[in-house]
């Protein structure tokens, strides 16, 4: 966001030469648009910063079915909290826009009003891979004791983490 606590955040992207938009903390949506319009991407990949787990191999395997299919949203449902993955068609989000009824948790949720309206719009709900398929475990990092846990797995496997090392060793604990 706008907010000078991510100053530092934006600095150290910078240095690294990745491409950032700010915007207000309270309109997730907006920020979303706006980086839609900059980038003018036909596909958007939703993965949060919160959910370190998320696997690569879901992100294209939704791609792929959105486009079979001709979706405007897809998700993987039944994985563990915080590593599923959303994608979407740019147009759908820009889209919804022209809703004069979008609540403040739309603005804050990006992507409730796509999947609360199935009416409107083609929504894939995939099933999770056998693997994945854990949804009572959650590898989301919303307090300090999930953070402490993600930073455990992280520690015990270093740059091989992923997602089925974590739920073996969360199953094995």
């Amino acid at each position: 966001s706008t907010n000078t606590e991510n100053d530092i955040l934006e600095r150290e992207l910078k240095a690294r030469n990745i491409p950032i938009y700010r915007g207000p903390e309270s309109d997730v949506l907006q920020r979303f648009v706006e980086v839609i319009k900059q980038y003018q991407p036909e596909i958007v990949i939703r993965a949060t910063a919160d959910d370190p787990l998320m696997p690569a191999e879901c992100a294209d395997l939704l791609i792929e079915e959105l486009k079979n299919n001709d979706a405007d949203y897809a998700t993987i449902i039944d994985m563990p909290l915080g590593t599923s993955v959303e994608v979407f068609k740019a147009n759908a989000l820009l889209n919804l826009l022209k809703n004069n009824n979008l609540t403040e948790e739309d603005h804050e949720h990006v992507t409730l009003y796509l999947y609360k309206n199935p009416d409107k719009y083609k929504i894939l709900e995939l099933p999770s891979p056998k693997k994945y398929n854990y949804p009572e475990l959650s590898f989301t990092i919303d307090t300090l004791e999930e953070y402490l846990t993600i930073k455990e797995i992280y520690d015990k496997f270093g740059d091989n983490t992923n997602l089925e090392l974590a739920i073996k060793y969360v199953k094995e604990k």
